[in-house]
């Protein structure tokens, strides 16, 4: 899992609350970012409108497909 706030990648909240911390970044303000970044992860994944389809042309993907399809950006050279 990977936090990411203002340019700052961390893969634990631990590690995220311990830098924000150092920042000077009130204890209550970490807490209800980490709360907004995982809270998120617990609903149902959300219905794709055809909204897209009309604009563009073409049918949506969801994360996974478009990652199967682009495999070849995510590898390390």
């Amino acid at each position: 899992m990977v936090l990411s706030f203002c340019r700052l990648e961390v893969n634990i909240p631990f590690e995220f609350y311990s830098i924000k911390k150092q920042e000077g970044t009130a204890k209550g303000m970490i807490i209800v970012m980490i709360l907004l970044h995982f809270l998120q992860r617990f609903q149902k994944e959300p219905k794709i409108s055809n909204f897209y389809e009309h604009l563009i042309g073409k049918k949506p993907t969801d994360l996974r497909t478009f990652a199967a399809n682009e495999k070849s950006l995510f590898e390390s050279k």
